[in-house]
């Protein structure tokens, strides 16, 4: 072999004929977007934007500092997850919410959870059932400090509370089942941002994150799914009722909505 075939013959690598530096660029692009997804996100969750609000490429733009590609890249990937809206020569809004919109999600929710704790009760291991300890044990903790009325207290309990359910579920070996269980936390927690309930501020629904550990750690499965679907049910309740009541455009954080 000579020197030019040898040449030829060299192995290409992954991703060979695309310059280094686009893939350098698509990537950079790539972490933009999921960025830029995250922030968004939380902006919606959080109702920062109101419910069915119009989401202006200019506007936008001007508040996350990104270029109109990659918000309508982000707009999309948020539209897969039903908290944006996408009607053609109307543009992007903010998903509506209805009263019967959050019955339904927290009756899926419900439903759907029950099939993922009852195949985590069956096949977590000690250590999903130490995970699940342990979050029940930050939640209670983070519970007692709410009483402070800090902003940043506030924000922790959504993250235990968020970290408990999802420990209990953490033994479900379906990553389908996963996914949908944190689909519609994300929209039960819209929700209950869109109605602005306080973090904690029921102390009875706190209080069934207890004997639902424990059932959950009995492995009693059917006692575990009976108690979650009465929280959900008392939740949903709770929820629906503050959805009746008017509301100004401050949310469940004290932040005002943006213009």
């Amino acid at each position: 072999m000579d020197a030019r075939t040898a040449k030829s013959a060299k192995p290409k690598q992954a991703g060979a004929g695309t310059p280094a530096g686009a893939v350098d660029l698509a990537e950079a692009a790539s972490g933009d977007v999921a960025e830029l997804v995250d922030r968004l996100r939380e902006d919606i969750v959080t109702a920062r934007y109101r419910a069915d609000e119009p989401l202006r490429f200019r506007a936008l733009a001007t508040v996350y500092g990104a270029s109109v590609s990659t918000l309508r890249e982000a707009l999309a990937r948020l539209a897969g997850e039903c908290l944006v809206d996408f009607q053609v020569n109307h543009g992007f809004r903010v998903a509506p919410a209805s009263v019967e919109d959050l019955f339904d999600i927290m009756q899926a929710r419900s439903e759907i959870e029950a099939v993922a704790l009852r195949q985590s009760i069956e096949s977590g291991d000690d250590e999903w059932e130490a995970r699940v300890v342990a979050a029940h044990h930050k939640l209670t903790r983070t519970q007692a400090r709410l009483k402070s009325g800090s902003m940043a207290v506030a924000a922790e309990w959504e993250a235990r509370h968020r970290e408990f359910h999802q420990a209990l579920i953490a033994g479900c070996r379906s990553r389908w089942l996963i996914k949908f269980c944190d689909t519609l936390r994300v929209q039960c927690d819209r929700y209950r941002h869109i109605v602005r309930i306080p973090p904690g501020a029921y102390p009875g629904l706190v209080a069934q994150h207890g004997p639902l550990m424990d059932a959950t750690l009995a492995r009693d499965a059917d006692k575990a799914c009976r108690l979650l679907a009465v929280h959900f049910e008392d939740t949903s309740k709770t929820m629906m009722a503050a959805f009746a009541r008017p509301r100004s455009r401050t949310n469940s954080s004290g932040e005002k909505a943006r213009p």
